[in-house]
Order: structure tokens, then C-alpha cells, then sequence
């Protein structure tokens, strides 16, 4: 068993980016159209992490665990692209709180906007530590994301923005309380790619 939990929640595209070219498509001002956006963005981001499983803006997450991987297996971290690793925290049998050295594994980063989710390997011949029976027995702190905003692929971008753009459309949708549509199907086939399938 495993829970993930991240601590910070950032959006993946500015607003001052938005405004302008939501102003592009809209030159004359909608009275609320900047609640509107401002609220669209979050959820526009969580749908493409979602869809895709990655993490767009740099964040923090922590991986929880009941035990190690049986058999000495590769840590596998659920969220690309994996920029670092930060500790990875374990109750002894004793029920003591301790930290595993760096020194005995290596951290598989892959990069690129395609990357797949990294993992930590045992270095040859190390063993796992004994845990805790307990839940949660293991943490896993790692950093997660493409960087700052401006590094979050082109195309990652422009399905946001085709998202943000379907909810700025279907506004009154969220007055009324109607369910918003699909998601763009533009947006869909740029998200594809990215899709981690691990």
C-alpha cells in the first residue's frame, strides 16, 4: 500500500501570461472575467497533471510506504519529471525514526518534456533496513516538475490555455450550476503525449 501527499500547490501557467492572451481572443472586458480566469487555472492544471500524471510546476511531494520493496526493487516514484531526491525516512523494528544514507542508492532521474517517472535504485549489493510493522512505515520526500513556469513544455501550455479558454466559454455553466463539458478535444491530443503509463 502507498499514499502520496504534496504539500505546496502551485499553477503551471502566470496570470499575467493568461490576461494577455485571453485579451487576444476577448479585446473587450467581461465584467468578472478576472475571478473567472483566476479560478480556471488551478483547476485547469490539476486536470492536466491528472490526465497526464506528471507535475508541471516545481513542488515537493512525499511518498508514503508500509515497507521497502520486496526483493531489494527500485523505489518507484509516481510523478515526473523527478528533479531530486530529498530524504527517504524509515521506522526501524524499534519503532525508531531514521534516515537511509544516500550513500546506499542512486537516484534514476530521467529529463526531457517525454521523461518518465524516476525511481531509486540500490546500489549492487546493498539490502533494505528492516521496518516497522505499521502503516506508513516508509517516507519518501523527492522534488518533482518541470522548473518555473517558463519551463513547462509549449505544448503543455497551449491545452491549459484551451481549457482555461472552455471554462472562460461555459462561464455561465459555473453560475448555474450546469456541468462543464469534456474536456477540449485539442487539449486531450496535446496531453496525450505527455501521459506517464507506468
Amino acid at each position: 500500500r502507498q499514499s502520496i501527499g504534496r504539500p505546496s500547490d502551485e499553477s503551471s501557467l502566470s496570470l499575467r501570461r493568461i490576461f494577455r492572451l485571453c485579451s487576444a481572443v476577448f479585446p473587450n472586458p467581461i465584467p468578472g472575467s478576472t475571478i473567472i480566469v483566476s479560478a480556471s487555472m488551478p483547476a485547469a492544471t490539476a486536470l492536466a497533471e491528472e490526465r497526464t500524471g506528471r507535475q508541471l510546476v516545481t513542488a515537493t511531494w512525499t511518498l508514503k510506504l508500509d515497507a521497502f520493496p520486496a526483493h531489494e526493487a527500485p523505489i518507484e516514484l509516481p510523478k515526473a519529471p523527478l528533479q531530486s531526491v530529498t530524504h527517504v525516512k524509515y521506522y526501524d523494528t524499534a519503532g525508531v525514526l531514521q534516515t537511509l544514507s544516500s550513500a546506499l542508492y542512486a537516484v534514476e532521474a530521467p529529463v526531457g518534456d517525454f521523461a518518465e517517472p524516476g525511481r531509486i535504485v540500490l546500489n549492487y549489493g546493498e539490502v533494505y533496513p528492516g521496518t516497522y510493522a505499521q502503516l506508513n512505515a516508509v517516507e519518501v520526500e523527492f522534488v518533482a516538475g518541470y522548473g518555473t513556469t517558463s519551463a513547462v513544455p509549449g505544448l503543455m501550455k497551449a491545452a491549459l490555455l484551451l481549457v482555461v479558454g472552455e471554462l472562460f466559454e461555459r462561464r455561465e455553466d459555473a453560475v448555474t450550476g450546469t456541468s462543464i463539458a469534456e474536456v477540449p478535444l485539442a487539449a486531450r491530443r496535446l496531453l496525450w503525449p505527455f501521459r506517464v503509463w507506468r
